[in-house]
């Protein structure tokens, strides 16, 4: 969300020949649009692990029986 803010800004900053003001904002707008994809990725690689070893404790899960009468 807040890349695509500092994204927006970019063209204006441009049109009024604010340069740096421009390039400062496409900086910005780069390292929240990177961040919040290495975030999204780290956040489905921990939900696939998750269900994996789920997945794995249901295999390898035993029933146990009580041997008493």
């Amino acid at each position: 969300m807040a890349s695509i803010v500092f994204a927006a800004q970019v063209d204006g900053k441009v049109a009024a020949g604010d340069w740096a003001g421009a390039l400062e904002s496409s900086r910005k707008a780069k390292a929240f649009a990177t961040w919040a994809a290495a975030v999204a990725v780290f956040l489905v690689a921990a939900y696939l692990l998750f269900f994996f070893v789920m997945m794995l404790m249901s295999v390898f899960a035993t029933t146990t029986t009580s041997t008493l009468s």
